[in-house]
């Protein structure tokens, strides 16, 4: 047994000699102070306000389009909008007027977003509201595809916008119109799983 202690004390020896058990002596307390010190700094950080412009050809959207967008807060931060939105002036008359005036300020409104005035702009169509097949689809422009989050907001807030405008003019019940615009409850299951890991 004192053999086996030897050998086993000789190799604890030979290992607590090397850098690497050094290295991973000194740098444990490191990274777990690290660890708790990132996450709370990161919470600290307020995040960015992000200014949206929204050219509306349909002329009837996006003015409630913009007052979702600048009632979405940051999360534990109330006070601190996510979203400025800008209204673009198209003028007035017909559709066909406000959407060549909004090809004349394109231009503008790309190198706006490519500078960082702008995080994004939003181009309103009519088949917003109608959902024609072949219609030309709104457009979502922004030097940045990967903030998903903004994206998703701007989506839904205009699609909230175009469902509340569709239910008024139709006239349908308030119940009605909520389970027509809400998801349906759906779970996915395994049929292999069982328990907690089942579902996702």
């Amino acid at each position: 047994m004192s053999r086996l202690f030897q050998v086993a004390w000789r190799e604890y020896l030979e290992n607590v000699k090397t850098k690497a058990f050094l290295i991973a002596v000194f740098m444990t307390p490191v990274i777990m102070g690290l660890s708790v010190l990132i996450p709370s700094l990161l919470e600290g950080k307020r995040p960015e306000t992000r200014a949206i412009a929204i050219a509306d050809v349909t002329g009837a959207l996006g003015a409630d389009v913009a007052r979702r967008l600048a009632a979405h807060t940051a999360p534990g931060a109330p006070r601190t909008g996510l979203y400025t939105a800008e209204v673009v002036d198209l003028g007035g008359g017909d559709e066909a007027s406000r959407a060549a005036r909004l090809e004349a300020t394109r231009k503008d409104l790309d190198d706006r977003v490519k500078k960082g005035d702008l995080f994004a702009y939003l181009v309103l169509r009519s088949s917003a509201l109608a959902r024609a097949k072949g219609a030309a689809p709104s457009e979502y422009r922004t030097a940045n595809l990967f903030d998903v989050k903004a994206m998703e907001d701007v989506r839904n807030d205009v699609s909230e916008v175009v469902n509340a405008r569709l239910v008024a003019q139709a006239a349908i019940a308030k119940e009605v119109a909520d389970v027509l615009t809400s998801r349906v409850p759906l779970e996915a299951r395994s049929v292999i799983a069982q328990g907690k890991a089942e579902s996702v």
